[in-house]
Parts: structure tokens; sequence; C-alpha cells
């Protein structure tokens, strides 16, 4: 099995954005990441990209840490579309909500490896797909996936240089339509989930590039407390985590 490196991404600018409870979410988060690095780190090398602006909150880690700039954002995925060029070959990018039970496998036979796929269908995407309607950017995107599914990019692994490429540019092109509008949009994190993965199986789609998915990897075993899920369960984390310390 080949040993890779799990990458996070985090910056709490964005929570900076959000309205109402998002300082009590960005503190869940912040614990999410902290366990998320005290368990994932039994089994792999991490490292961390943040900016100044967090630095402070992370520098205590003990994990390779890089601060870069992540001043041009304003969905959530823009940190990873900044981020994702500078992963080296062996490394992996994961979200701070994702728990390992043992060491990840990464199959390399696609061109692209997800942490999971759900429903396009689903209500996360039916919601944002109705709010998105009014907006210009709505129209460079495409509501029908051949699948029906949706990729979850919680563990994201490209191994296919244009396919990244592909997306890329495709993600700058709807955003800066997206930005046209910037004073109209509903607050964020508003229509995040179109950008970064309802567009990626755009184009996927469109060149039928590949994509595997971690969750239907036999060999894998973790917890990802996706969505609103994780403020309401991540303090179970708790009980694992002193489990392992006391062994």
């Amino acid at each position: 099995m080949k040993y890779w490196t799990l990458v996070y991404c985090f910056t709490k600018k964005l929570s900076k954005l959000a309205e109402g409870e998002q300082e009590k979410n960005f503190n869940i988060i912040l614990d999410c990441l902290k366990k998320s690095v005290q368990l994932n780190s039994e089994f792999h090398k991490l490292k961390l990209y943040t900016d100044d602006f967090t630095y402070d909150l992370v520098k205590d880690l003990n994990i390779e840490t890089k601060v870069i700039d992540y001043s041009r954002f304003r969905f959530i995925d823009d940190i990873k579309i900044q981020t994702l060029p500078l992963l080296e070959e062996n490394e992996v990018l994961i979200d701070p909500d994702i728990f390992l039970y043992k060491k990840l496998d990464v199959k390399e036979n696609y061109d692209l490896i997800l942490e999971r796929k759900d429903s396009i269908n689903a209500w996360w995407y039916n919601d944002e797909r109705t709010l998105a309607e009014p907006f210009n950017f709505s129209k460079l995107l495409n509501f029908v996936s051949k699948s029906g599914t949706v990729g979850n990019i919680g563990i994201m692994k490209f191994f296919n240089k244009k396919f990244l490429n592909d997306y890329i540019e495709r993600y700058n092109e709807v955003r800066d339509v997206a930005m046209q509008e910037e004073d109209k949009l509903l607050p964020f994190p508003r229509f995040s989930v179109l950008l970064g993965q309802l567009l990626l199986k755009n184009v996927a789609d469109d060149f039928n590039y590949s994509i595997g998915y971690s969750n239907m990897n036999e060999k894998n075993e973790y917890k990802h407390l996706s969505g609103h899920n994780k403020y309401k369960k991540h303090s179970l984390l708790d009980r694992r985590i002193a489990k392992k310390t006391t062994l």
C-alpha cells in the first residue's frame, strides 16, 4: 500500500463572511481539525496549508504547516482550488471533519478519487439550485448528472492532470461570473456546493473522466462528519480520543 500524506487546507477568514452562528460553528470546525490531526497522525504524515490570519490558531498542531495567501475567496471551495495545484504526487487533500480508523487506501486506477457520491436530487443540491436560478452563474452549470450523482470532495486526489486543470479553469470561469453579482448573492456559504461539487461532476461528465469513491473501497474505515453532522456529533469523538490515549 502506498504511503500517502494527508493535506488539510484551513482558514478562519471564510467564517467572517458568514452570519449568525458561524463564529460558534468555526470553533467546532477548529476542534474537528485538532481531533482529526490527533487521530489521523496515527496512520499518516500530515500537512496543513493555512494563512497568516489563521496561523496562530493552528501553529501548535505539531504537523508541517505552510502559510499561503487565501485572500481571494468567497465560496467554501475557493480554498481547495488554490491548494490543489500545490499537492505533491503522494499527497491527498482531506477535510478536517474526516477521522480515520485505519490507514487510508487510495485507488490509483481512476482519474479522480473523492470521498463518496450523493444523489443529485439531495436536498442540499435542490435547495441551492432553486436559490441560484436568478443568477447568471447558474446558467453555466448543468443540473443533470449522467449518473444521477454528485461527488463529495471531503477526500480529493487527482491522477489526471488535464482533469485537474479543466476543473480549476471551469471553476474560475463560473466563479468570475458569480462575482459579477456579488452584491446580490445570498450570504456565505450559499452556492459553494454548486461550484465545488456540482461543477466538478459537470467537468467529469463533459470529458468522460472516471471517478472512484473512498467510502466504496472496502479497505477504508473512517467517519466523515459532513454538513451539519459536524455541529451535532463532533463531541462524540472525545470518547474515541480518550480511549486511544489510555490504551
